[in-house]
């Protein structure tokens, strides 16, 4: 940081020493002047162009003032000594009016008509060679112009070639660096504004330094030699352009940083930026002098720049130190730049170009601001990064616990994508999982399948998931699984629940395996009652619900079968009984996959919409009775028992099943209720045995 401010500092001496030395080394203006007419119209020789010289009173230039008429003659008398062997060079970087250079008597160089018509030419610079044959080191230049100012501006040296050369080419590296500076300052801002931050601030400090470093490049006269001779006019246009048009904009980011006196702020930015368009347009059509310009320029910007000063003034000393610090920089540049312009107004000869001065100063607090708030982004990333690797170290803690108490856990945990394939599972899955380890494991081929039941229990675990997907609610389903020894099934509870990182989605699943009801052996009898909506997810559910007490009694075979017969029986009463589905229109609804679909039309329909099961069972050391009854209109239950037809038979499989898993099976007359019965003591005598 404090590397970086030195530089800074460092940059801005060498460009304000610089700025003093290209300023301070004007020869020719540290001679002699008069007003008054030497006749040159004749030929002359050195002692007839020195006698009539004499008779003019020559003054120093310390005294320099200007004429009080206008149309007058200047004469500036300079002494260049006599090198053998060396060029003799001039350089005078700006002439307003017609020039005529003698030496030893004779024309040696001109600009301008030779008429009394004297117009004006853009101020170009001028450079050429003294003779190498000259007796007189005495050089004069005669100034001839209709305005009532008159002189050599800028600065105007004569001498050796070499040192000439080398002096300008100093010159014109510091204006060039300065200028080119300013104007990629200017196109950064304006594209951090565009791309970046939609910030005013930036767009208004980004033309400033646009047009600045335009009027920089044009004042200093050292872009002329690029372009072709007789546009100095033109280039003369462009220079006082850039001067109207950086002002609104200057004007504008006072007032955006300020926000005082907002109404009269805007009301005079409106102001200029109109007469920023008024008067370069009125030059063009030549209705003012276009040497007047700058000078017009000059008069018309103070009443502002006095406004915004005062306004500064007042602002500098409330806000926090980086807003100080950047009106500061703003009125050190508008202070210096009023006075710059009202010394080319009054003719006042200034030896530093203030206007650059300025703007180096206001460039240099922004810098620093920048600098500043680099440097406290630069604490704070520090501090982000800190806060990031603690964070970091905390989140790779928790995710190696996470994966201990994962890998550790009796429970089988695992992910699943969107098609409830398995991504991933932990040390008991993989286990349980055995042989399907070497393909893609889908989430069904864990079930336990061994009849058409097992499938139909297949298809509502996957209505379930597809349920959980579609309303992001996690779901918590009974199912029977494959065992590592690949016999009897597991009875399991699946939880699942959908997780989202970012677009992606992911299904993490828990199966908590059954374990033994350590009350079942103190079972001695229950009876309950369930009325259940015509919803198939809860079938899987309900049927262990009513079988759970079942295991005093019975292996966990036999209680399997009991839940298959259940099963039947329960979705039959939803999908015959209830909804009124036909045999034929289910296995045309598997056929096509909308099964399920299927179903729900028909819960929707108004006459099935608030039909019911009722399930009653009761569990004795005996028996277990079952009594299942459906609100439709059953059905005839008797052609299926003993028919002989062969589709009645496939059809009636289901009574078949019911008559093979039960003592006993009886429907009632209208075939929409059935009481099953399963003897108990028997079984558990050879149980206990």
């Amino acid at each position: 940081m404090n590397r970086v401010i030195k530089s800074v500092i460092s940059l801005v001496v060498l460009f304000v020493s610089l700025t003093v030395h290209a300023q301070e080394i004007i020869h020719i203006n540290q001679g002699l002047y008069s007003f008054g007419e030497i006749d040159t119209s004749g030929k002359l020789n050195t002692v007839q162009f020195e006698e009539y010289a004499k008779k003019l009173e020559w003054i120093p230039f310390s005294n320099f003032k200007m004429p009080k008429k206008k149309s007058s003659t200047l004469w500036i008398k300079t002494s260049v000594p006599l090198i053998n062997n060396h060029k003799q060079l001039v350089y005078l970087q700006r002439v307003d009016h017609n020039i005529q250079v003698y030496c030893d008597g004779k024309l040696i160089y001109r600009f301008g008509d030779e008429s009394k018509i004297l117009t004006f030419s853009g101020s170009p610079p001028h450079k050429f060679y003294l003779p190498n044959d000259r007796i007189s080191e005495t050089v004069y230049f005669k100034i001839t112009s209709l305005q009532k100012t008159i002189g050599l501006y800028g600065f105007a040296v004569a001498g050796n070639e070499k040192g000439i050369n080398r002096y300008l080419s100093r010159y014109n590296f510091y204006y060039y660096v300065q200028g080119l500076f300013t104007l990629f300052a200017g196109l950064s801002l304006i594209l951090f504004f565009v791309f970046f931050k939609r910030d005013a601030i930036y767009i208004y400090f980004g033309a400033v330094s646009v047009f600045l470093s335009v009027f920089i490049l044009f004042r200093s006269r050292i872009v002329y030699p690029i372009f072709e001779p007789g546009s100095e006019l033109v280039l003369y246009y462009i220079f006082t352009l850039s001067a109207y048009l950086f002002t609104p904009f200057l004007f504008a980011y006072i007032s955006t940083i300020t926000q005082v006196y907002r109404k009269g702020q805007i009301f005079i930015i409106i102001l200029y930026s109109l007469y920023a368009t008024v008067m370069p347009i009125a030059a063009y059509m030549e209705l003012y002098p276009v040497y007047l310009s700058f000078k017009i320029y000059s008069m018309a910007v103070l009443p502002g720049a006095v406004f915004f000063i005062m306004i500064i003034f007042k602002q500098i000393k409330t806000g926090d130190k980086a807003f100080r610090i950047m009106v500061f920089g703003a009125f050190v540049f508008i202070f210096l730049g009023l006075f710059d312009l009202l010394s080319h107004f009054f003719n006042i000869s200034v030896k530093i170009n203030l206007i650059n001065a300025g703007f180096i100063v206001m460039l240099v607090c922004n810098i620093y601001i920048m600098v500043q708030r680099l440097s406290d982004i630069q604490k704070q990333i520090k501090s982000f990064h800190k806060n990031l690797v603690i964070a970091y170290n905390k989140i790779s803690l928790s995710e190696k616990k996470y994966r201990i108490i994962v890998e550790s856990s009796n429970e089988l945990i695992f992910t699943m994508d969107s098609d409830y394939r398995i991504l991933s599972m932990n040390r008991e899955m993989k286990k349980n999982s055995g042989s399907l380890l070497k393909n893609d494991i889908y989430i069904d081929s864990i079930l336990y399948q061994e009849s058409e039941q097992d499938v139909m229990a297949k298809d509502i675990i996957k209505e379930r998931l597809d349920m959980m997907v579609n309303n992001c609610e996690p779901i918590s389903v009974r199912i029977q699984m494959h065992s590592n020894l690949d016999t009897e099934p597991v009875d399991a509870v699946l939880n699942c629940q959908l997780i989202k990182f970012g677009d992606k989605k992911e299904i993490l699943g828990r199966i908590v395996k059954v374990t033994e009801d350590v009350l079942v052996k103190y079972f001695e009898q229950e009876m309950q009652v369930y009325r259940i909506p015509n919803l198939i997810s809860l079938v899987e559910d309900l049927t262990h619900r009513i079988t759970r007490n079942l295991e005093k009694f019975l292996t966990q075979r036999e209680i399997n079968i009991i839940r298959i017969g259940l099963r039947e029986v329960i979705v039959n009463s939803i999908e015959h009984g209830n909804l009124n589905i036909s045999f034929e229109e289910k296995a045309d609804a598997l056929k096509n996959n909308n099964y399920y679909s299927l179903l729900l039309e028909r819960q929707k329909i108004k006459e099935y919409k608030d039909t019911f099961v009722n399930i009653k069972y009761k569990i004795t050391g005996e028996k277990a009775e079952y009594w299942i009854e459906d609100t439709g209109t059953g059905f005839v239950h008797k052609k299926y028992l003993n028919s002989s037809n062969k589709e009645e038979l496939f059809n009636g499989r289901g009574i078949k099943m019911m008559r093979e898993i039960f003592d006993m099976v009886e429907y009632n007359e209208t075939g929409n209720s059935v009481y099953l019965v399963k003897k108990l003591l028997i079984n558990n005598q050879n149980r206990t045995n």
